[in-house]
């Protein structure tokens, strides 16, 4: 920075600084002119300015926050490290010395409530990397888990039954398909919907029981998990590839991990899949069909 505001073609441009007494508002800020003046002014001149101890102070409390964001911004399956990553933040700005810190931590408590979800406490359960946390007595994550399990055993049933020849669902979505073909204002009934499973169902309970008992064996690192150079092995591996190599004797609780943590932490990465989508097709061209006969066929944009 101080570089920049001492290269030749940057003092050419005769930035100039008003006086510390003219000043001007506007709206309820108050601004300086010849903002290039100001700015060399505080990048040179420490002891006035304290710029460079406020810009410390700031990479200081916000460096973390970057990195968290940087880490989950990502198509990445870091799910699993969500919870913990929204808890070391928090330890983070509680401890730091900014002036704004308490308005900072208040903000972070706010933002928690808000993106908090019960699929990042089960992804934090199942991190092997915090396989000696103690998450049974924490009531919000083991809610969180529990929840996700009975969601991930409702819906391994629905797949499995859809695999039968004849299978319920498929004829309960065709009737409703008939019935709206012929009827359009049949799509506001809830006639012909299928039915799916209920947390009572009993293959529902009995997979979650399942999941429940290889939980223990998992926490209290018996049979495979006793081995510690398979715990080891997941400070190197992907989550969901670690329980892919050695989750096979706990098979239910596999299928929960697998499914869980090879998930992205974010949804921003549908959001780059529609920029990459207009490397193939520009939102300004005509679609082929719309083209009139007496004219050239209109080319794909590319960019």
């Amino acid at each position: 920075m101080q570089q920049t505001v001492v290269d030749p073609a940057y003092v050419g441009e005769n930035y100039r600084d008003l006086p510390a007494d003219v000043q001007y508002a506007a709206g309820d800020k108050v601004a300086r002119e010849h903002k290039g003046g100001t700015a060399k002014k505080f990048v040179l001149d420490d002891d006035d300015s304290r710029f460079w101890a406020r810009l410390k102070s700031h990479v200081s409390i916000t460096m973390p926050l970057c990195k968290f964001l940087r880490r989950h911004d990502s198509s990445a399956p870091a799910v699993g490290k969500v919870y913990h990553g929204w808890f070391e933040m928090g330890e983070h700005l509680a401890s730091d010395t900014a002036p704004y810190a308490a308005d900072a931590a208040q903000k972070h408590e706010e933002r928690w409530v808000y993106s908090h979800s019960p699929y990042f406490a089960a992804a934090y359960v199942l991190d092997p990397e915090f396989l000696d946390h103690d998450h049974t007595s924490n009531e919000e994550v083991m809610q969180g888990f529990f929840d996700t399990v009975e969601k991930v055993a409702i819906l391994l049933k629905v797949r499995s039954n859809a695999e039968e020849p004849g299978e319920k669902y498929s004829q309960s979505w065709a009737a409703r398909h008939t019935a709206i073909k012929s009827d359009p204002l049949a799509q506001s009934k809830w006639d012909d919907f299928p039915t799916y499973p209920e947390k009572s169902d009993p293959e529902v309970c009995a997979f979650c029981s399942a999941v429940n008992s290889q939980l223990a064996l998992y926490k209290s690192r018996k049979g495979i998990f006793a081995r510690s150079w398979v715990m080891d092995s997941a400070k190197t591996m992907p989550a969901h590839l670690w329980w892919d190599q050695n989750g096979g004797s706990t098979p239910e609780l596999q299928a929960v991990a697998r499914m869980v943590l090879a998930q992205p932490a974010s949804a921003s990465i549908c959001e780059r899949i529609n920029s990459e989508f207009e490397f193939v097709k520009d939102r300004r061209s005509p679609p082929p069909t719309a083209h009139c006969p007496h004219l050239p066929t209109p080319t794909l944009q590319r960019r």
